[in-house]
């Protein structure tokens, strides 16, 4: 995603919710390229950066605190 995708879409401005989703997915990527989600700290920063791109909670089944109990169960 990294190589590809995002050189072509950082050329192109948006102006509504997609650009924020954008950003955090390019966020999460560089997370996941450089450190990897081995960590604890990681992870959860990997889930919180997911769980706010949804603001709304559209479609959502847990609230983070139960999503991330039932990982760590």
């Amino acid at each position: 995603m990294l190589n590809l995708i995002a050189p072509i879409l950082n050329k192109v401005t948006f102006n509504t919710q997609k650009g924020e989703h954008y950003k955090t997915i390019i966020e999460v990527s560089e997370i996941i390229k450089s450190k990897g989600y081995k960590s604890d700290a990681d992870f959860l920063n990997i889930i919180e950066l997911a769980y706010d791109s949804n603001k709304l909670g559209k479609r959502r089944k847990f609230t983070k605190e139960e999503f991330i109990a039932r990982l760590y169960s």
